[in-house]
């Protein structure tokens, strides 16, 4: 089994040559500032031309926090996650707790509905017997990042 080395790139040097190429990659995606600093790094050694080159950007809102934020928050909820777990994600790119929380309670989700969906999804409307395999729900539920509440919730069965 071969590993891959990392690509290693030339040092950029030129003011004018990161900012083309700090565009090049804010057109592909939005980035964390934490992330986008730890992309610059790999390209440029000039502590100062990156830094400069970050206000830039941030005054020119091409790169912006909360738009991430906002954005990564949406595609984990559709993804089916729950707050636990995309406020650990969140950390895991550089963004404050607080930030973090801040845009999810701005979310009008419905958290307990979040967690039926995302059970029904995985399990079907098949019930629980074994206590082993309501463990083993469980933990895969509070894996997705849902509350023991939220869990109890979507693992009650359904009553008309």
């Amino acid at each position: 089994m071969s590993y891959k080395q990392p690509i290693k790139y030339d040092p950029i040097i030129d003011p004018k040559k990161l900012y083309n190429r700090a565009l090049y990659w804010l057109s592909k995606r939005d980035y964390s500032v934490a992330d986008f600093q730890k992309k610059l790094d790999k390209v440029c050694e000039i502590e100062e031309m990156k830094s400069s080159l970050i206000i830039r950007l941030i005054e020119n809102d091409w790169l912006s926090e909360s738009r991430y934020i906002a954005a990564f928050v949406r595609s984990k909820i559709a993804a089916g996650l729950g707050t636990y777990r995309i406020i650990n994600d969140l950390k895991q790119h550089g963004v404050s707790s607080a930030d973090a929380e801040a845009c999810i309670e701005s979310q009008t989700t419905d958290w307990f509905e979040q967690a039926k969906d995302t059970y029904h999804r995985k399990y079907g409307e098949t019930e629980v017997e074994e206590y082993k395999e309501r463990a083993k729900r469980f933990r895969y539920m509070q894996y997705r990042g849902f509350s023991v509440d939220q869990i109890n919730y979507a693992m009650s069965p359904e009553e008309d």
